[in-house]
Protein backbone atom coordinates (compact mmCIF):
# COMPACT_ATOMS: atom_id res chain seq x y z
CA UNK A 1 0.00 0.00 0.00
CA UNK A 2 1.58 3.10 -1.00
CA UNK A 3 -0.65 6.24 0.03
CA UNK A 4 1.22 9.91 -0.18
CA UNK A 5 -0.01 12.42 2.06
CA UNK A 6 0.04 16.64 1.23
CA UNK A 7 0.08 18.15 4.82
CA UNK A 8 -0.36 21.70 5.45
CA UNK A 9 -0.20 23.52 8.94
CA UNK A 10 -2.92 25.18 10.77
CA UNK A 11 -2.00 28.67 11.31
CA UNK A 12 -4.15 29.00 14.68
CA UNK A 13 -3.40 25.97 15.79
CA UNK A 14 -0.29 24.89 14.58
CA UNK A 15 -1.59 21.82 13.89
CA UNK A 16 -0.68 19.63 10.77
CA UNK A 17 -3.43 19.83 8.38
CA UNK A 18 -3.81 17.09 5.40
CA UNK A 19 -4.88 18.43 2.30
CA UNK A 20 -4.50 15.51 0.15
CA UNK A 21 -4.38 11.84 -0.55
CA UNK A 22 -3.01 9.46 -2.85
CA UNK A 23 -3.54 6.19 -3.50
CA UNK A 24 -2.43 5.16 -6.27
CA UNK A 25 -4.43 6.76 -9.01
CA UNK A 26 -7.04 8.39 -7.06
CA UNK A 27 -6.34 11.34 -5.55
CA UNK A 28 -8.47 13.09 -2.98
CA UNK A 29 -8.09 16.69 -1.76
CA UNK A 30 -9.56 18.52 1.51
CA UNK A 31 -11.37 21.20 -0.70
CA UNK A 32 -13.88 18.28 -1.83
CA UNK A 33 -12.41 17.39 -5.63
CA UNK A 34 -11.35 14.14 -6.36
CA UNK A 35 -9.85 12.57 -9.48
CA UNK A 36 -9.03 8.90 -10.59
CA UNK A 37 -6.71 9.04 -13.43
CA UNK A 38 -6.64 12.31 -13.59
CA UNK A 39 -10.73 12.61 -14.30
CA UNK A 40 -12.79 14.49 -11.98
CA UNK A 41 -15.23 12.45 -10.14
CA UNK A 42 -18.65 14.19 -8.99
CA UNK A 43 -19.42 12.89 -5.27
CA UNK A 44 -22.18 14.74 -3.29
CA UNK A 45 -21.09 16.20 0.55
CA UNK A 46 -21.88 12.73 2.47
CA UNK A 47 -20.32 10.47 -0.25
CA UNK A 48 -16.65 12.65 0.00
CA UNK A 49 -16.98 13.08 3.49
CA UNK A 50 -17.18 9.15 3.52
CA UNK A 51 -14.43 9.18 1.13
CA UNK A 52 -12.03 11.18 2.92
CA UNK A 53 -12.61 9.65 5.98
CA UNK A 54 -11.05 6.14 4.15
CA UNK A 55 -8.43 8.08 2.41
CA UNK A 56 -6.98 9.77 5.33
CA UNK A 57 -7.07 6.02 7.35
CA UNK A 58 -6.13 4.04 3.86
CA UNK A 59 -5.12 0.40 4.18
CA UNK A 60 -6.80 0.20 7.35
CA UNK A 61 -9.59 -1.81 8.41
CA UNK A 62 -12.41 0.44 9.56
CA UNK A 63 -15.46 -0.60 11.33
CA UNK A 64 -18.78 0.59 10.27
CA UNK A 65 -19.49 2.22 13.75
CA UNK A 66 -16.21 4.09 13.54
CA UNK A 67 -17.08 5.38 9.74
CA UNK A 68 -20.88 6.56 11.16
CA UNK A 69 -18.91 8.43 14.04
CA UNK A 70 -16.56 10.00 11.75
CA UNK A 71 -18.96 11.25 8.97
CA UNK A 72 -22.60 11.33 10.87
CA UNK A 73 -21.30 12.18 14.53
CA UNK A 74 -21.84 10.56 17.50
CA UNK A 75 -25.30 11.03 18.12
CA UNK A 76 -26.27 10.06 14.61
CA UNK A 77 -29.80 7.56 15.58
CA UNK A 78 -29.83 5.51 12.37
CA UNK A 79 -28.30 2.58 11.13
CA UNK A 80 -24.88 1.24 10.45
CA UNK A 81 -25.98 -0.06 7.36
CA UNK A 82 -26.10 3.51 5.75
CA UNK A 83 -22.75 2.99 5.52
CA UNK A 84 -22.86 0.20 2.95
CA UNK A 85 -25.25 2.85 0.98
CA UNK A 86 -22.58 5.08 0.51
CA UNK A 87 -19.82 2.52 -0.11
CA UNK A 88 -21.75 0.94 -3.04
CA UNK A 89 -22.32 4.82 -4.17
CA UNK A 90 -18.91 5.38 -3.70
CA UNK A 91 -17.83 2.30 -5.74
CA UNK A 92 -19.96 2.92 -8.67
CA UNK A 93 -18.56 6.31 -9.07
CA UNK A 94 -14.93 5.47 -8.51
CA UNK A 95 -15.22 3.10 -11.07
CA UNK A 96 -13.32 0.27 -9.31
CA UNK A 97 -15.74 -1.84 -6.74
CA UNK A 98 -12.68 -3.31 -5.16
CA UNK A 99 -11.01 -0.11 -4.42
CA UNK A 100 -13.16 -0.05 -1.33
CA UNK A 101 -12.89 -3.59 0.15
CA UNK A 102 -15.14 -5.60 2.36
CA UNK A 103 -12.98 -6.73 5.55
CA UNK A 104 -15.64 -9.55 6.85
CA UNK A 105 -16.97 -9.21 10.29
CA UNK A 106 -15.22 -5.58 10.75
CA UNK A 107 -16.23 -3.44 8.15
CA UNK A 108 -14.20 -1.74 5.00
CA UNK A 109 -10.95 -0.99 4.03
CA UNK A 110 -9.81 1.70 1.30
CA UNK A 111 -6.87 -0.23 -0.58
CA UNK A 112 -4.94 0.60 -3.93
CA UNK A 113 -4.33 -2.97 -4.90
CA UNK A 114 -7.00 -5.51 -5.37
CA UNK A 115 -6.64 -8.75 -2.96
Amino acid sequence: MSASVDVLTCPHCHQPVQESVKIGNLEVFLSGDVFRDSQPIKLTRREFQVLWFMAKKAGQSLTRTQIVEAVWGYEFQGLTNIVDVYVRYLREKLGHPWLIQTVRGVGYTLAENKQ
